[in-house]
């Protein structure tokens, strides 16, 4: 978006994952903060909160807030979108990619775990790594939890409404605009501040 003209802001709570941010994108403006409690002095004509990062608002009155932070940031006609998991058809079992990079195998894995009760549900993440070496094969394991707002779409619509936002619910589907059939769990959600 830099690359069009776009004036580009953006925000994390990781001082490592803002550093790398800063190496693609020098010339935007990059906050530390938390995604529930951002403000900023200026209005935006669009905020994106994709790769299922809203969740990480936890519990659901921290997401309620940043929905609220969202609306308070953005200039009427302002649009919100990010991508949204139901809690109901939070699947239990993981994704799983594979990629080989400089010599070595790497195995990524990655899977929403939820109880069916509560607010509570867990991502999990972990990478393999396997390379030859001197002594055979050497392996490296990398594993992380993630505790996210278990919410479904119908609540996270509701907020939106109640806060003045025109929405509109999409199929997660980035070849082709559908809206929501309301089949699936796993959509976009586009709010719209009038």
């Amino acid at each position: 978006m830099s690359e069009l003209g776009y004036t580009v802001s953006g925000l994390d709570n990781s001082p490592a994952m803002l550093a790398a941010a800063r190496q693609r994108c020098p010339s935007a403006r990059l906050i530390l903060q938390d995604i529930a409690s951002f403000e900023f002095t200026s209005s935006f004509d669009l905020i994106t909160c994709f790769l299922y990062s809203i969740h990480y608002s936890f519990p659901v009155a921290s997401l309620a807030t940043t929905l609220a932070r969202a609306w308070e940031a953005l200039k009427p006609g302002g649009l919100l979108l990010f991508d949204l998991a139901d809690k109901a058809g939070v699947a239990q079992r993981d994704a799983v990619s594979q990629a080989r990079l400089d010599g070595a195998d790497f195995e990524f894995r990655s899977g929403w775990r939820y109880c069916g009760d509560g607010e509570a549900l867990d991502l999990l993440v972990s990478i393999r790594r396997l390379a030859d070496g001197q002594g055979g094969t050497e392996a490296q394991y990398w594993t992380d939890r993630h505790t996210m707002t278990a919410i479904s779409i119908a609540e996270v619509v509701a907020i939106m409404q109640r806060l003045g936002f025109d929405v509109q619910v999409f199929e997660h589907d980035f070849t082709a605009l559908r809206a929501w059939a309301r089949e699936s769990f796993n959509v976009i959600i586009v709010g719209v501040r009038p």
